[in-house]
């Protein structure tokens, strides 16, 4: 079939088909590179959240035991978790809160004020989620649950950046401990390795088609 084209169409249609192949190749890997950063947050702060669930779950356990009465057991457990931090420059960016499934902050770790009040209607993200309640609704049907929400880093930058968050149901006091983190970076890498791959497909296809060339000028 492809005895009909000239050489130097021939050789071209190699060139295409590399180019091709290549810049799939690059789209790949840098799609892996995004795949792999986004199951490293994910795993980070499940992790982390089940490390507080499981501190509640002793407090309830010392409850249960007759140990300490719920008040304490309660109190205690949220001044170990309120002392979870994580992230950042100085480890401490990124930090834990618990709700009520009606949306009642019984803590806050940035926000003691809120604590005992109903947020549930107040707290929104940048796209307008009210994210404690629809995190509540999430739990409905299981114990544990990440969702994707947005907001601003800081008040000078209105810029809304994604934030993964994962939340847990402690069933035993009707909790939901949860934290999130932004993940605008994983965005980047992705931008950064796909850059990346393409310059070093676009050198490959330099030099195939520059092979391709010569060796036209040179038959024909």
């Amino acid at each position: 079939m492809l005895n009909k084209f000239s050489l130097r169409i021939r050789l071209w249609l190699v060139v295409l088909i590399a180019l091709f192949g290549v810049f799939t190749l690059a789209a790949v890997s840098a799609l892996h590179v995004r795949t792999l950063m986004l199951e490293e947050r994910k795993a980070q702060i499940r992790a982390l959240t089940q490390g507080a669930y499981n501190i509640l779950d002793y407090y309830y356990a010392q409850e249960s035991s007759g140990r300490l009465s719920r008040e304490q057991a309660q109190s205690l457990a949220k001044e170990a978790i309120r002392q979870i931090r994580f992230n950042g420059p100085d480890g401490k960016s990124d930090y834990f809160y618990i709700w009520t499934p009606e949306g009642v902050s019984v803590m806050h770790a940035l926000k003691p004020e809120w604590e005992g009040k109903p947020m549930g209607e107040k707290i929104e993200d940048g796209n307008g989620q009210k994210i404690i309640l629809e995190l509540a609704k999430l739990l409905q049907q299981q114990t544990k649950t990440y969702m994707d929400t947005h907001f601003v880093k800081s008040n000078n930058d209105p810029t809304l950046y994604p934030k993964l968050l994962y939340a847990q149901k402690f069933q035993a006091w009707n909790w939901i401990v949860g934290t999130g983190v932004y993940i605008d970076e994983v965005k980047q890498a992705f931008h950064q390795a796909l850059l990346y791959q393409g310059s070093i497909a676009a050198a490959v296809l330099l030099l195939i088609g520059s092979i391709c060339w010569l060796v036209t000028q040179s038959v024909l």
